[in-house]
C-alpha cells in the first residue's frame, strides 16, 4: 500500500499507513486498532468510512463509528443534519 501511495505522490499526506499485513483476515479489527493507535485516537472517539460490510464489521468491532459510502446508501439529509438551513438574522 505504501508503495502504491508513493507512486501517486500522496503518501506524506498521511499520518499512519496500515495494511493488511497488521491483520491478514476480515473482518477482526486489528488492523483498525493499530491505525488509531499509531494516530493516537482511542478507538470509542475515531470513525471509519467504508464501502462495504468487509470494512464496516471490523472497524464496529473495534469500537469505532463506521460509515456506510456505498453508492445508493450513503445519503445526505435533504435539510442537512441539523434540519433546514436558514438566512442568519441580520
Amino acid at each position: 500500500m505504501r508503495a502504491s501511495l508513493a507512486v501517486i505522490h500522496v503518501e506524506e499526506l498521511f499520518d499512519a499507513i496500515v495494511g493488511m499485513e497488521t491483520s491478514p483476515t476480515a473482518p477482526a479489527p486489528e488492523l483498525f486498532l493499530k491505525a488509531a493507535a499509531l494516530i493516537g485516537v482511542p478507538p470509542p472517539t475515531a470513525s471509519s468510512t467504508k464501502d462495504g460490510d468487509l470494512g464496516l464489521e471490523p472497524a464496529r468491532r473495534a469500537g469505532m463509528a463506521a460509515s456506510n459510502v456505498r453508492p445508493g446508501i450513503c445519503r445526505a439529509p435533504r435539510n442537512g443534519a441539523n434540519g433546514p438551513r436558514r438566512p442568519a438574522a441580520r
